[in-house]
C-alpha cells in the first residue's frame, strides 16, 4: 500500500487572557492519495480524496486542554483491496497533558462511521516529544 497525505489548516485562538488561556478552533482540508496493490494479482487500485476537517482545543487548566476533532478518513481492507476504497467520517475526543513545554501525553476516544456499535470505539494514547529547533539558533 502507498498513502500520501497533504493538508492545509487554519487556526484561530479566542479569549486568551491572564487567568484563562481560552480556546482555539481549527479547520482545513486534507488531500490524501491511496494506492493499494493486490498481492495475488499485482493489480493496483488508486483513489484520491479531498476531505475537510475541524477541531477545537479548550484550556481547562494551566497544563491541560480538552480536544475534539471531526474529519473524514479513507476506509479500505488491506487483505482485499478489490473492495471499494471509500471515505468515512471519524470523531476523536480527548485530553492533552503537558509534562513540560516539549513533552505531552494524550489520551482520547476515537469513533468511526464504519464501526458497528459504540463498543467498537478505540481508546488511544500517546506520548509526544517535540524538539524546539527554534531555540537552537537563538542569539
Amino acid at each position: 500500500r502507498q498513502l500520501a497525505d497533504l493538508y492545509l489548516m487554519a487556526s484561530k485562538r479566542f479569549f486568551r487572557g491572564t487567568r484563562w488561556r481560552g480556546f482555539s478552533l481549527h479547520a482545513g482540508a486534507d488531500y490524501l492519495g491511496a494506492r493499494l496493490t493486490d498481492l495475488h494479482s499485482d493489480e493496483a487500485f488508486t483513489k484520491n480524496f479531498l476531505m475537510p476537517f475541524a477541531g477545537i482545543e479548550i484550556w481547562i487548566a494551566p497544563k491541560v486542554k480538552l480536544m475534539g476533532e471531526f474529519e473524514w478518513t479513507p476506509s479500505f481492507k488491506e487483505d482485499n483491496p478489490k473492495e471499494k476504497i471509500d471515505s468515512v467520517w471519524m470523531t476523536i475526543g480527548g485530553v492533552r497533558y503537558f509534562l513540560t513545554n516539549f513533552i505531552t501525553i494524550d489520551i482520547g476516544v476515537k469513533y468511526r462511521e464504519d464501526f458497528d456499535s459504540i463498543a467498537d470505539a478505540n481508546v488511544e494514547s500517546r506520548i509526544a516529544v517535540s524538539i524546539p529547533t527554534h531555540l537552537i539558533y537563538k542569539e
